[in-house]
């Protein structure tokens, strides 16, 4: 996947030698992520481009 559109606080789905799991992007690299998994049990904390397979942006507040 391009990481133009990620960026920290955004959620990614990861895949890492079949194992899938849900994290917050902490930062971007300059190849991959360093994450905060959100799935329990996962102690994974980077990826690379190729590792993220969905990703979803994180809205602001509209002020309602």
């Amino acid at each position: 996947m391009v990481l133009t559109s990620v960026r920290p606080g955004d959620i990614v789905e990861i895949d890492h030698k079949g194992r899938i799991f849900l994290a917050f992007v902490n930062q971007k690299e300059r190849h991959g992520v360093m994450l905060k998994p959100i799935t329990p049990g996962i102690n994974y904390y980077s990826a690379s481009a190729r590792e993220v397979k969905k990703h979803w942006a994180r809205r602001g507040n509209n002020g309602g």
